[in-house]
């Protein structure tokens, strides 16, 4: 008698597992949908940020050199921050294909204000030029012997 219902078991197993699995799709199909119109929307006018920090990055171009890399600073800045992230990789793609760094760690120095708050002065580098966008370009000063 037990061999009778062992095929009905097995089919009402395999028939939960395909309704469970069939749910799980479902469920998936809405999160990527709900997924997708939350990113369209949280990157609806973007372009215009990025084309805001390209433009405000095009005048110091001119005194970098064409390779290398630029050592990049600001207040506060946080790689936890979405904001700061989300400029310093904006800034990079600006300035390719110079090589952008966080930090003060090379010849020449990208100082970006925050609002309300200015960069602060770097020692050992000379200011190059402060631009209208209260960037700040610096040197290294080469010390003579």
């Amino acid at each position: 008698m037990q061999s009778h219902w062992r095929p009905v078991r097995l089919g009402l197993l395999l028939l939960c597992g395909m309704a469970l699995a069939a749910m799980l799709f479902t469920n998936a199909l809405r999160l990527a949908r709900t997924v997708r119109a939350q990113a369209v929307q949280a990157w609806a006018g973007h372009a215009s940020v990025v084309a805001a920090v390209d433009a405000g990055l095009a005048p110091v171009a001119p005194y970098l050199p064409p390779r290398g890399r630029v050592g990049y600073t600001r207040p506060g800045f946080s790689w936890a921050r979405a904001e700061d992230m989300g400029t310093f990789f904006m800034a990079q793609y600006a300035l390719a294909p110079r090589v952008l760094v966080h930090g003060v760690v090379d010849d020449w120095v990208i100082a970006v204000p925050r609002e309300g708050v200015e960069p602060e002065a770097l020692q050992g580098y000379v200011v190059i030029q402060v631009f209208d966008t209260g960037i700040r370009l610096y040197r290294r000063q080469v010390s003579t012997p």
